[in-house]
Formats: structure tokens, C-alpha cells, sequence
């Protein structure tokens, strides 16, 4: 820099267009290379960090949104000195006419000023090739494509290879071979799809429709998330082309984006997404979220604030916990299936209640069923047919480093099993490799896996929510059936105490009617203050937290004395 300045020019008055002050009256263009290198590090030392794309980079949409761009920073000895650099390149492409032969056109900007200097290139294969200005080298791992490229150099000295300035590129080899390679990879993925295939969410905005009527059994049922990706997800593949379906972007992303811009067509849609883990107890309704604090309050370990049943119009028999309600817990290794079970009256109809949870077994969860063991027949689980389903089956009633049971607990498989699979005809999907196989066999033997679904395992899986609504709620009844899960009928004592409990209640309700009757005559004879409103308004102001409704209260109870 200090070459392109005034012959008198000063490090001082040079230092202080650059933004610093250093006192320092030497003539700048007379310094000898390590003199001048001094003086860069005194600079440094009072420089902030800067991000490199600032280094006088003109950025990634310098030529449109739809060019790709890349960047690299560094440095370059010139002249015995270190030259500090920005390397960038955009980039466009376009399929080649003959696949595997392509061709390039490069544009050199340098200092953001257009170069006249020619820089050759060819696009073959995997490579492209760029010959010119001190640089003749292949960049490997691109795409064989017709490309459309510059390429830009910033920096405050750039050597010049001939008289005709053409600039001296070889130091920057390496930085920009490197721009060039990830522009035209990037500009090689965002070109258009081949004529026939689909976005995804083009595809998607296709199938929607119907997969939401497969998976609630013709709108008849709620459905999950999952439900509807599964029933979508093979029609997708097929329009894209593609191999899989990333089921997080199908449930989070593109299912709640379709519903709302299409707000008229899914407006009765009755679509169930992830809640937390919790048991609901049959006919009462009674949820217990699995947390440590509400399974102890639960089991009566932890005081609790609320009622400890709600009992309507005193039909329902006062009951809390398994005893007179529920003889068995149906365990449902992931969330979201509870509108369905509740719309199919799954937990009624079988007297049973339901736990479900994210994944493997909380603490709390078997703090729960350890303390309900001796009170409930069974426990039955419905798990994915993979390795954590089986994991999750196994462990549930077994000790860990965390909890160690009290009780035996008596856990049933109800599947997914591979005889489910193939009766039910469902679709798996691939499962990518990871640790070694032999110990996660050895796991799933313990668990119980046979060697034929061992085997299915390595490579595939298959979810609950592979299975449309009436196919899972016909699943379930299937199997409580067969393992002789029932109507909850007690002993005679008990259903004679209920008998009279009720017609105790009843009879108090007509008696109390009676005595209402005269109470709201009376009532109506009682003379209320005329400025009502005004005293309400003052007692709310003297006992700010008090609401208008005690207020009124308060004043018609003085009223009756």
C-alpha cells in the first residue's frame, strides 16, 4: 500500500487512513520488508476480529439470488511479505447436450473491477479443468455440467505476471480452486430436476388428501402425525424419485403448512400431534402425568390439591387407583395416540387404563407400575417392531442403575411382532447400520426377538403409526382379547354399597329440591340495597385481590341476618 501513495507520505499518515493512530514519521515507502512487517503487527495488535467476508468481499447475492456462491480468506507471500486475500466465485449451471461433456465460461474480477486477463475452462466428468494467469490445474469432485462462473479476488497487492497485467493467480491456486468447487457443486444441486420429478412438497400437496382419508379410516377417527406420513410417504417417493422421506419435516413442516393454506379443505381434519407421556384411567377420565411428583400424589406418597375423583351425578362409583376400575394397564411406547383410543372408547369398552410415554421407560413410569402391581392383573405394551421397541418392552419391568422394583410385574409383548408385520401387510423402512450387530442381536434375544425377526431387524423397521387408525384400533381389540382383557365387575358387597350410595343421592337431591323451592321464594323477599353496584365498586377498591362475585356474596349474607 505504501507503494501507491504519495512519495512523502508517512507510517503515521498512512496508519491514519487506515483507521489507527501510530506515531511514526518514516517515509512509508522507504521501509525494507521486515521494517514494514513491524509495522502490520503493531496494527494487528490494536485490530479487532473482523469476519473475512468483510475483507471487501461483495458477497453472495452480488449476482442474484440464484447464483451460487462460496468464499475463502487467507494469505500469500508477495515480496517477502504476508498479503492478506479474499477469494470468491458464483456460480450458474445448466445440463450439458451430451451427458459427462460440459463446458465453462469463467469471468476474473479482481479488486471488484472486471479483468481483461483470460482464464480457460472446461467442465469433463468430474472435474473442471482452468487454464490461464499462472494457473493450469483440475478441480476434482464437480459435476460435468455447462457452467457460468466468475471468480473474484480481493486484496491490497496482487503481483502482475506480464506487461499486459495480467495478474500473477498462481498463489491463490489452492483458495480458489476451492471456491470453485463448492460454487459449482452448490449451483450443480439447485439446478431443476430431470422432466418427470416432483418437489417434495409438490408431491406432497398431491397425496395429503387421501393419505389423511386412509389414515383416519375414511375421517371417521382422529389421526397422528405419523399416520398421515406413513400413509403418504410411498406416493411421495414414487413422484420425487426419491429413496426416503424425512418423517420430522413431513410432520412438522410440510402436514401443519398444508393444513394451514388449505384452512376450507381440512377444516373437519382431526389431526393429533405429540403430547407428554401420562396414564388415563377408564370411565373417570382421570389423567396422571407421568412426572415423579404426580405418580407419588397419585398413589397417595405426595399431598395433592385437587379432588381426588369427580363424580358427577353420582353414578360413577368413587373410586381412585386400579381397584373396582381397572385390572390391567395397556403401555404405548410413544405419544399421540390418545384421541384415537379415546374416540375408539378403547380404555371403556376393555376396563383398562392407559399409559403412554416418548420412547423408554421414565422412572416415574415404573415407579407406577410397581406400586400398581399388586392391584392390576397385567401389563400389556404395544411397541414399534425395532430395536428400541423391543428394548422398551424388555426393560420396563426390570431393574436399572435408577429403580429396582418392589414388585414383580407382569409384562405382556402385544407387538409389533414380524407375524404382525406380514398379516397386516405393512411397509417397513430401512435402518441406517450403527455399533455392532452382534451385541444389539444378542438384545434383542434377551428380549425375546426370534432369530427370523433378529435377522429382519438388522436391516428394516417398521412403526406403530405404519398402521392406518381402524387398523390400529382393530390391532388393539385383536390382542386385548386374546389376552383376556375384560369388563371390571366386583364383588356383591360392593355393588350393593354403589346401589345404595346412589339412591342415597338421589334421594337427598329430591329432598334438597323441596327445600329449594321454599329458599328461593324466601330469597326473593329478602330487600337488597339499591346502590349495589356502588357498594361492590367500594369493597373491590378497599381489598384489591377480592373479585366482584365474594363482594356481592359478602353483602347479600349481611342482608339475612
Amino acid at each position: 500500500m505504501a507503494q501507491v501513495r504519495p512519495a512523502d507520505t508517512t507510517v503515521s499518515r498512512l496508519c491514519r487512513e487506515l483507521g489507527f493512530g501510530i506515531d511514526d514519521d518514516r517515509i512509508a515507502h522507504q521501509l525494507s520488508v521486515d521494517e514494514a512487517a513491524a509495522v502490520l503487527d503493531r496494527l494487528r495488535q490494536q485490530s479487532k476480529p473482523v469476519d473475512p467476508r468483510s475483507l471487501g468481499a461483495i458477497g453472495p447475492t452480488a449476482y442474484g439470488e440464484s447464483c451460487s456462491y462460496a468464499y475463502h480468506s487467507g494469505t500469500v507471500r508477495a515480496r517477502g511479505a504476508e498479503i492478506p486475500f479474499v477469494a470468491e466465485a458464483w456460480a450458474e449451471c445448466d445440463r450439458p447436450e451430451k451427458r459427462g461433456n460440459g463446458s465453462a465460461t469463467l469471468r476474473l474480477l479482481l479488486n471488484r473491477t472486471p479483468s481483461a486477463a483470460t482464464i480457460l475452462a472446461s467442465s469433463r466428468s468430474t472435474v473442471l479443468i482452468i487454464q490461464g494467469c499462472g494457473l493450469y490445474r483440475g478441480v476434482a469432485g464437480t459435476r460435468a455440467a455447462d457452467y457460468w462462473i466468475t471468480v473474484g479476488i480481493i486484496s491490497p497487492y496482487i503481483e502482475l505476471a506480464t506487461d499486459g497485467k495480467e495478474p500473477a493467480l498462481a498463489p491463490y491456486s489452492e483458495a480458489i480452486a476451492g471456491v470453485l468447487r463448492k460454487a459449482c457443486n452448490a449451483a450443480y444441486r439447485a439446478m431443476g430436476k430431470p422432466p418427470g420429478r416432483m418437489t417434495i412438497k409438490d408431491a406432497a400437496w398431491q397425496v395429503m388428501a387421501d393419505a389423511y382419508q386412509t389414515a383416519s379410516g375414511g375421517g371417521l377417527l382422529p389421526a397422528n402425525a405419523r399416520q398421515v406420513m406413513y400413509a403418504a410417504r410411498k406416493r411421495i417417493l414414487e413422484l420425487t424419485g426419491r429413496t426416503e422421506l424425512d418423517d420430522r419435516y413431513f410432520t412438522q413442516t410440510l402436514l401443519p403448512d398444508y393444513v394451514e393454506q388449505h384452512p376450507e379443505a381440512t377444516s373437519s381434519w382431526d389431526i393429533v400431534f405429540d403430547d407428554r407421556g401420562n396414564l388415563i384411567e377408564p370411565h373417570i377420565h382421570r389423567t396422571v402425568p407421568l412426572g415423579t411428583l404426580e405418580v407419588r400424589q397419585y398413589l397417595g406418597e405426595r399431598p395433592t390439591t385437587q379432588s381426588a375423583v369427580v363424580l358427577g351425578d353420582g353414578s360413577l362409583a368413587p373410586t381412585c387407583g386400579p381397584e373396582n376400575r381397572y385390572s390391567a394397564v395397556l403401555f404405548i411406547e410413544k405419544e399421540g395416540f390418545n384421541p384415537l383410543l379415546a374416540k375408539a372408547r378403547i380404555a371403556e369398552r376393555f376396563d383398562i387404563a392407559i399409559m403412554s410415554t416418548k420412547g423408554m421407560s421414565t422412572t416415574a413410569a415404573r415407579l407406577l407400575i410397581d406400586r400398581l402391581a399388586p392391584r392390576i392383573d397385567k401389563v400389556l405394551v404395544a411397541h414399534d417392531f425395532d430395536m428400541s421397541g423391543f428394548s422398551i418392552f424388555g426393560t420396563l419391568g426390570s431393574d436399572s442403575r435408577r429403580y429396582r422394583f418392589r414388585n414383580e410385574v407382569r409384562v405382556i409383548d402385544l407387538g409389533l411382532r414380524l407375524t404382525d408385520v406380514h398379516a397386516l401387510g405393512l411397509d417397513s423402512e430401512p435402518v441406517e447400520p450403527s455399533g455392532d450387530w452382534s451385541v444389539r442381536a444378542a438384545t434383542l434375544a434377551a428380549h425375546g426377538a426370534s432369530t427370523a425377526e433378529i435377522s429382519f431387524l438388522r436391516h428394516r423397521r417398521v412403526e406403530l403409526n405404519a398402521m392406518p387408525a381402524d387398523v390400529f384400533v382393530g390391532f388393539l381389540e385383536r390382542k386385548l382379547t386374546e389376552h383376556g382383557i375384560g369388563k371390571v365387575v366386583p364383588d356383591h358387597d360392593v355393588l350393593e354399597r354403589h346401589a345404595r350410595r346412589v339412591l342415597t343421592r338421589d334421594l337427598t337431591n329430591k329432598a334438597l329440591a323441596a327445600i329449594s323451592e321454599k329458599a328461593e321464594a324466601d330469597a326473593a323477599g329478602i330487600l337488597l340495597p339499591s346502590e349495589l353496584r356502588k357498594q361492590v365498586v367500594a369493597a373491590v377498591a378497599r381489598e384489591p385481590d377480592m373479585p366482584w362475585d365474594l363482594a356481592v356474596a359478602s353483602i347479600a349474607r349481611r342482608h339475612l341476618r
